[in-house]
């Protein structure tokens, strides 16, 4: 009787705990996949910003040109 009732309570935590597995890979994705988006995001708002820096910079020294020679 103590095998078959300890049995069952095994196969459920067993079936809780593949629960609880897939539950955790599921955050861990869902966490990797946000750390990669965000990584993307960086990267594209840090090539935008230098590409502005030196489109000013470019700017700054055309206009500084122009002063000098008149």
């Amino acid at each position: 009787m103590t095998s078959k009732l300890r049995e069952d309570a095994e196969s459920r935590f067993a079936a809780l705990l593949r629960k609880d597995t897939a539950a955790m890979n599921s955050v861990e994705e869902q966490q990797r996949a946000m750390r990669e988006k965000t990584e993307r995001l960086r990267s594209l708002r840090l090539a935008h910003q230098a590409e502005i820096t030196s489109s000013r910079t470019s700017l700054l020294k055309a206009k500084r040109r122009a002063q000098t020679t008149l």
